[in-house]
């Protein structure tokens, strides 16, 4: 064997061995996010038609909007721990870079960034934000139902509710009359209204005997 087929034969062992070393520490890292911590995904952008069709059931469904400026993205606990936090998603053409030890282990302010806030810019209409918390602190599955990973807030963060166009009217009375029971004190009941001349949206309050 020639020395160039030597160098040929280490480049593809190299090859092999970064590709086999980036598909073991993503997964390693993904299953360190995923056990580690929970996200709230958020939208700075209520009108955007996209984002009605693909997570609001086409129209039939409702949004809630929420004060970002309420002390509870931001509270802090006795020792000094934030709570909560509320970040920016960041779009980027390129997949971010996690490094892995050699003993497999990472840590949260590590992982935060590259792989709890980048995605692909082909997502960047969604205008995303993240609410970042401990899964270790969510509500025992016990007490919801047997729904895991939910986390309690306060009424108060809830500025709107915001209705879909094509809601059902049976969805529409229940969440009328659960914010006149006295839900959600701060919020208030508005809903998607469609142009006539373009395809954008825009937001109205209901009225009363609407």
């Amino acid at each position: 064997m020639s020395e160039s087929d030597d160098k040929d034969l280490a480049d593809r062992k190299a090859r092999w061995w970064n590709d086999r070393a980036h598909r073991v520490g993503t997964e390693i890292v993904r299953n360190r996010v995923n056990g580690l911590f929970g996200v709230l995904s958020l939208s700075a952008d209520p009108v955007q038609p996209v984002m009605w069709a693909h997570y609001a059931d086409n129209f039939r469904g409702f949004l809630l909007g929420l004060d970002t400026g309420h002390e509870w993205f931001y509270g802090e606990e006795p020792g000094g721990e934030v709570t909560h936090g509320l970040y920016r998603v960041q779009y980027a053409i390129d997949r971010p870079t996690v490094f892995v030890g050699p003993d497999g282990v990472t840590y949260p302010d590590d992982l935060l960034d590259p792989t709890l806030l980048r995605k692909s810019k082909s997502w960047e209409f969604e205008q995303e934000w993240r609410c970042i918390e401990l899964r270790a602190r969510a509500l025992d599955a016990g007490e919801c139902e047997g729904v895991s990973d939910l986390f309690p807030f306060p009424e108060d963060l809830v500025r709107e509710v915001v209705l879909g166009p094509h809601i059902e009217p049976e969805t529409r009375a229940i969440i009328s009359d659960t914010l006149s029971e006295g839900a959600f004190p701060r919020a208030r009941l508005r809903e998607i209204r469609m142009h006539t001349e373009t395809f954008s949206l825009g937001i109205a309050d209901v009225l009363p005997d609407t």
